[in-house]
């Protein structure tokens, strides 16, 4: 899963614009940090730090991009957030169910 694709490309922006568009404020390490100034490259920068991934997403392997990934849906989970994508698809995961 590098980011070097095309669809790669397109989820990672998803991922990152859900996350500016519906969190403003995101608690580490009890530090209340306010993401509303950021841009998206600032939100990026800013998981980054947080998710102690020094890496740029190109440079990744897919297991690492990933692991990023999962690191970051922990962190906004101990914000009480989940991200749109995520909720859309547990909604069709319990639609099949049914």
């Amino acid at each position: 899963m590098k980011i070097s694709s095309n669809f790669n490309r397109f989820y990672w922006k998803v991922f990152i614009a859900d996350i500016k568009q519906n969190l403003k404020e995101l608690r580490w390490n009890n530090i209340d940090l306010n993401i509303t100034r950021l841009n998206e490259q600032g939100v990026h920068d800013l998981l980054k730090i947080v998710t102690f991934h020094n890496k740029s997403l190109t440079e990744m392997e897919n297991k690492e991009v990933v692991e990023f990934l999962e690191d970051i849906r922990v962190l906004l989970s101990d914000n009480g957030y989940t991200l749109q994508i995520d909720n859309e698809e547990w909604e069709r995961i319990i639609k099949e169910i049914r």
